[in-house]
């Protein structure tokens, strides 16, 4: 179902199941329509490997730009205590991202490259 799920709680989630690590999946907006790419945030140096390898997979799957891995303080990657990273999977604010993201081949190609990612994380 379509229901939402506090901060907290998903972080309270990832703990209790000892997870090997949480992604937290999201579409970016800013005032500039022309602003464009994805971005993998991270907030504890721990949790750098696991953005960094997201990001890596999505620039080698998508023809997309791609702004890297970032410290980003949001609550989901700040208060949890397992590997984590918010990804930014482009912007609904740019028409072009928004005609992309809206299209099955690129739903398609950003999971298969999430999925990628984390096998080469958990691979290491």
């Amino acid at each position: 179902g379509d229901t939402y799920i506090p901060l907290p709680s998903r972080v309270s989630v990832s703990h209790i199941h000892n997870a090997d690590a949480f992604v937290s999946l999201h579409y970016d907006s800013a005032e500039d329509g022309r602003t464009t790419g994805t971005t993998a945030y991270y907030y504890h140096a721990y949790q750098k490997g696991l953005a960094s390898t997201l990001a890596y997979s999505r620039e080698s799957a998508l023809q997309a730009k791609s702004r890297g891995e970032r410290v980003g303080d949001f609550h989901v990657v700040r208060e949890n205590k397992r590997v984590a990273a918010l990804l930014e999977l482009g912007y609904l604010s740019n028409p072009v991202d928004e005609q992309a993201i809206r299209s099955p081949e690129y739903q398609e190609t950003i999971t298969t490259a999430i999925y990628n990612g984390l096998a080469m994380y958990f691979k290491d």
